[in-house]
């Protein structure tokens, strides 16, 4: 089930950022970007160029953060009622490259922290910072990786 799930998780990132750059000329309501999507990611002092077609979106109740690069790519999700603090559950983050999962939170994190600095639901603009201690999948190495995030979403 787990593969299942991290299977889907990829997916969903890769459908999101597959449309990230699309005109947004609609100017829907339910799509209020206004500002500059960031994120980054760093991996045992290493900078991870994730912070390509960037992308927020509400599915589910939940806040999908979903980026990539010439890294690999990155999704966080977390409840879209979440507020400003520190948590160590009920999220999850997946890095992936080269098609592999390189970690997971559902899987392979020794520790994890997430903290939203800022949520305006109304705005639908998210703000907060991630650190993970994990075993990489693919080498089978202690890693430690963590990251910023300053998104909105639709």
């Amino acid at each position: 089930m787990r593969i299942f799930n991290l299977f889907l998780s990829f997916s969903l990132l890769i459908a999101m950022t597959a449309c990230s750059n699309d005109a947004d000329e609609d100017n829907n309501d339910d799509t209020p970007n206004t500002g500059s999507n960031q994120i980054s990611l760093v991996i045992d002092s290493q900078d991870i160029n994730v912070s390509d077609n960037i992308t927020g979106a509400v599915m589910d109740h939940k806040i999908v953060i979903g980026a990539n690069g010439a890294d690999g790519d990155i999704q966080i999700t977390f409840d879209d009622s979440i507020a400003a603090g520190t948590y160590s559950s009920d999220f999850i983050i997946t890095h992936g490259s080269a098609g592999l999962a390189v970690f997971t939170t559902v899987t392979n994190a020794t520790s994890i922290s997430l903290t939203i600095t800022t949520h305006n639901q109304a705005d639908k603009h998210v703000v907060g910072t991630f650190d993970v201690d994990f075993t990489d999948n693919v080498s089978g190495d202690n890693r430690v990786a963590s990251g910023s995030f300053d998104i909105y979403y639709y």
